[in-house]
């Protein structure tokens, strides 16, 4: 009988601090605002309204301000064609192109054992996963175009 007495205290005091709690968490009503909080509040209020049409306008500013360069950029600048042709500094070897929409690349290749030794352009492989390294060595392998690995390799 004892144990059950104490659990009912425990239980009554629980229930009253949480109802305490509960109490104090209320909101207390608010007093109504004077006269001049009032003014102060509608000068506070007002000064944000000048400060987002401010900001309004500064946008607006620089939406045209960045429309304008876009339209300046197109005019003066060379349109980009999807197939470039790229050369580092006027060295014919390391002449390539560049299909910017898709990012291969071809390499000039000449055919020196034909009359006039005509060129062409050669798709150059790309790995650019360790996936595609690795399919790349195997279908090396099976054309036997690698050499085996000599010793310490």
């Amino acid at each position: 009988m004892a144990g059950g007495f104490r659990r009912f205290v425990v239980g009554v005091t629980v229930m009253l601090a949480i109802s305490a709690t509960a109490h104090a968490q209320q909101p207390q009503p608010t007093p109504a605002p004077s006269a001049a909080k009032e003014e102060a509040q509608r000068k506070a209020l007002e000064e944000l309204k000048r400060q987002l049409e401010d900001l309004r306008k500064k946008c607006e500013a620089t939406k045209a301000l960045c429309e304008g360069v876009t339209l300046l950029a197109r005019d003066l600048l060379p349109a980009v064609g999807q197939y470039q042709i790229v050369m580092r500094d006027g060295v014919r070897a390391d002449t390539f192109l560049l299909d910017t929409h898709t990012g291969r690349v071809w390499k000039p290749f000449a055919f020196t054992a034909l009359k006039g030794e005509p060129e062409v352009w050669i798709l150059q492989q790309r790995l650019d996963s360790e996936e595609a390294r690795t399919d790349w060595e195997i279908r090396m392998l099976l054309e036997g175009r690698t050499k085996e690995p000599g010793p310490g390799e």
